[in-house]
C-alpha cells in the first residue's frame, strides 16, 4: 500500500514527530485531518476565496415531484449588525490585527483585524481590548473590564497562547533533544489544563456581559500539510495537531457554556488551501507578523463570524 511506502521512507525525526502527533491527538481528543472546520456559508459580499463544490444526487425519475420551499435570502453584513449596539472584542493577537499591517500601543492593535473589519460592515465596535501575546489568564486579569451589562456582542479568540503550540514545533524541529522533550511534556500538561482555563474564560465572559451574544472563534491550522517524507513534515505536523486539538477543546468548552444557558456560539476558522507556503496564503510566513493572518486571512475570521451570526439569527427564528 502506498502509505506503507511513505512510513518506510520517513526519516527517523520524521518518526518521532508521528509519536508527537499521535499523543496531541490522544490529549485533545481529535482525528487530525478529519474536523472540517468553516463549512457554513458566509454572507454574501465576504469572498476571500473561491467556494466549494458540492455533488448533486442524480434524481429519481420515478417519484413524484416535491416543491422546493424557497430558500430566505442570505442576510447582507449590515443587516446582520443591524441588532447590535455595543460591540466589544477581546482576546489575543490574532483579536488584536497582528499580521494586517501597523499596529500600535503595547497590545499591539491594528486598524485592520477582523473586528475593525465588522465595524466596517456596521457592527459597532466601542472597543477592541485584545492584546497581543494574551493567555487565558491575562484576558482574565485585564481584559474583562471592557465588557458591561451594555455589551450587546462579544467576540474572543483566546487560548493559543496557553498552548505553546509554535515553540513546540520549533523545538522539535531537529529531533529528539532535551528541549523537544521538555516543551513536549510541557504542552501535554497544558492540554490537559485547558478545558478548565476555557471554562473559567467563557464563563467570567458571559458574567461580564450578562445581555451580549458571545462569538468565540477557533484558529486556522497554519500549513498544508505535504508528504510525509517532506522535510517540512515534521514542523506542520506537530502544529497543525496542536491546533485541531486546541479547536475541539474550544468548540467542547462553548457547548458546555451552551447547556448551562449561555447564549455563547462557536465559529471555525478555515483557512483551508490557504496555508503558509501555499500560493495565495492567509498567513505571514516572516517578519512581526509572522505565523498570523494577514489581511485575506482576517477577511476570513471576519466571515467565520458573519456566518456564525447567520446561523444563531436562523435558529432563532426557527425556534420561534
Amino acid at each position: 500500500m502506498r502509505r506503507a511506502r511513505y512510513v518506510r521512507r520517513m526519516r527517523p525525526r520524521s518518526v518521532l514527530i508521528v509519536v508527537i502527533v499521535v499523543a496531541l491527538v490522544v490529549a485533545g481528543a481529535v482525528a487530525v485531518g478529519v474536523m472540517a472546520f468553516g463549512g457554513g456559508q458566509a454572507p454574501a459580499g465576504r469572498a476571500p476565496g473561491a467556494g466549494r463544490a458540492t455533488s448533486v444526487p442524480t434524481p429519481d425519475k420515478t417519484a413524484a415531484p416535491k416543491q422546493t420551499p424557497t430558500a430566505a435570502p442570505t442576510p447582507t453584513p449590515a443587516e446582520l449588525a443591524a441588532p447590535f449596539s455595543d460591540y466589544v472584542s477581546i482576546g489575543d493577537s490574532y483579536a488584536s490585527g497582528v499580521g494586517a499591517g501597523p499596529t500600535h500601543g503595547k497590545c499591539m492593535l491594528s486598524g485592520n483585524g477582523y473586528p475593525e473589519l465588522l465595524e466596517a460592515d456596521g457592527f459597532p465596535l466601542t472597543d477592541n481590548g485584545a492584546c497581543g501575546g494574551a493567555t487565558t489568564r491575562d484576558l482574565l486579569a485585564s481584559q474583562l473590564g471592557a465588557l458591561t451589562i451594555d455589551t450587546d456582542l462579544v467576540t474572543v479568540t483566546i487560548g493559543g497562547n496557553d498552548l505553546s503550540a509554535i515553540q513546540l514545533g520549533d523545538d522539535c524541529m531537529d529531533g529528539v533533544n532535551h528541549r523537544c522533550e521538555r516543551q513536549f511534556t510541557r504542552s501535554l500538561k497544558l492540554l490537559k489544563e485547558m478545558p478548565d482555563r476555557l471554562d473559567e474564560t467563557y464563563s467570567a465572559i458571559v458574567a461580564a456581559a450578562p445581555n451580549a451574544h458571545v462569538v468565540v472563534t477557533g484558529y486556522p491550522d497554519l500549513f498544508v500539510l505535504p508528504a510525509a517524507d517532506d522535510p517540512a513534515f515534521s514542523t506542520t505536523a506537530v502544529i497543525n495537531a496542536a491546533t485541531d486539538s486546541l479547536n475541539n477543546m474550544i468548540r467542547d468548552a462553548v457547548g458546555r457554556q451552551r447547556k448551562a444557558g449561555a447564549d455563547i456560539a462557536f465559529a471555525p476558522v478555515d483557512f483551508g488551501g490557504h496555508g503558509i507556503g501555499t500560493r495565495d496564503p492567509w498567513i505571514n510566513a516572516n517578519g512581526r507578523g509572522a505565523l498570523h493572518p494577514n489581511s485575506k486571512g482576517y477577511l476570513a475570521y471576519a466571515n467565520a463570524v458573519l456566518a456564525s451570526l447567520q446561523k444563531s439569527e436562523a435558529a432563532a427564528a426557527a425556534a420561534e
